[in-house]
């Protein structure tokens, strides 16, 4: 009986073994997307097709969101230099921009 069984897992583990070694059954390899932003001409863009001119209030966001991060980098980094009242008034600016208000 042990024999059997023991004849049986080997066929079985070779069995196994040959699908995976089955050209077929071989993974391909995935196709990888480019890191460079498409251009114009590659999504379908018309000449006409023009990006419309920001606000007021998004050109002021856009400005705020530049401030900020480039606050963060410069604290990450031991190069910002503030005191301690110019530290909470700005802490207070960048947290409503990120909370949205």
């Amino acid at each position: 009986m042990g024999r059997a069984f023991a004849t049986a897992a080997g066929v079985c583990l070779i069995a196994f073994m040959a699908g995976c070694t089955y050209e077929g059954a071989a993974p391909r390899p995935r196709p990888t997307a480019s890191i460079k932003p498409p251009s114009a001409k590659a999504i379908g863009a018309r000449q006409d097709d023009v990006k419309p001119a920001l606000s007021e209030t998004e050109q002021a966001r856009a400005a705020q969101a530049r401030q900020c991060a480039q606050r963060h980098l410069d604290r990450a980094g031991g190069t910002l230099k503030e005191t301690p009242e110019q530290k909470r008034d700005r802490d207070e600016i960048c947290a409503a921009y990120y909370r949205g208000g």
